[in-house]
C-alpha cells in the first residue's frame, strides 16, 4: 500500500482501484454480478469436497461510497493513507450475510477465516464472528502480529517480550470469549512477513 492506488489502463481509457499491487484490481462489491460470479467460483470449490476459505483482507471489499479523496494528514508527502475509507466499509457486513445465504450455508462443516488487518475494536471484531450474525467462523487479527513493528510496520522492528505476546492474547480471550459465542485465531507468520525462526530467533542454524 504505497504510492498512488489508481492505476491507469490504456485500453480502456481509464483508471482502476488497486489497494495493494497494480496486479491485484480490487474486484467492484458493489457489483450484483460480480458477486455472483464470486459465489460461483466458491460453489466449484466447495463441490471438489474443499473444507473452508481464508478470506484475504476480507474487510476491505466494502469502500465508502463514491470513493472520495483521502483527507491530508501527512503534508509531507503526495500520498495519504486512505485506510478509513476503505476498511469495513458500509456494505461489509451486509455482503458477508450474502456470502452466507447464497453459498456457505448450503455446505456442512464450511470453516471462514477473515484476514481483517486495520480492526483493533472488538465490538467490529464481534459484529463479523458472533455465531448468531452468521457471517464469519473466526478472524485473523494482527495485534499478535504486529506485536513488534514499529512506526515504519514489518520494516522497522521493534523490540518485544513474551508479557508482550500474552498480554495481546489475554485481551482478546477476555474480550471475546468463546462461551459468549465467537471464535478467534491467534496467529505469528505468514507469506508477507518473516517467518518466525528468523524473526524471532537470532538466525542461527540451531535456530
Amino acid at each position: 500500500m504505497r504510492g498512488s492506488a489508481w492505476q491507469y489502463d490504456s485500453e480502456t481509457d481509464e483508471y482502476y482501484l488497486h489497494l495493494f499491487t497494480s496486479a491485484q484490481p480490487d474486484l467492484n462489491w458493489e457489483s450484483a454480478s460480480l458477486r455472483a460470479a464470486v459465489y460461483d467460483e466458491m460453489r466449484f470449490w466447495l463441490d471438489k469436497g474443499i473444507g473452508g476459505f481464508r478470506m484475504d483482507v476480507i474487510n476491505m471489499i466494502s469502500k465508502a461510497e463514491g470513493l472520495p479523496d483521502a483527507p491530508v494528514v501527512d503534508t509531507l508527502t503526495l500520498w495519504q493513507t486512505a485506510v478509513p475509507l476503505v476498511v469495513n466499509g458500509p456494505r461489509i457486513h451486509e455482503y458477508v450475510q450474502e456470502m452466507r445465504r447464497e453459498v456457505l450455508d448450503h455446505y456442512e462443516d464450511v470453516v471462514t477465516i477473515g484476514e481483517a488487518p486495520f480492526t483493533h475494536d472488538p465490538n467490529i471484531v464481534r459484529a463479523y464472528v458472533h455465531h448468531e450474525r452468521k457471517e464469519l467462523s473466526m478472524l485473523f487479527l494482527f495485534d499478535t502480529f504486529g506485536v513488534d513493528m514499529g512506526p515504519g510496520g514489518k520494516f522497522t522492528p521493534s523490540p518485544r517480550t513474551l508479557k508482550d505476546f500474552k498480554g495481546k492474547i489475554a485481551l482478546w480471550q477476555r474480550t471475546l470469549p468463546f462461551p459468549s459465542g465467537v471464535c478467534q485465531a491467534f496467529w505469528l507468520e505468514t507469506h508477507d512477513a518473516g517467518r518466525s525462526v528468523t524473526r524471532f530467533g537470532d538466525r542461527t542454524p540451531e535456530n
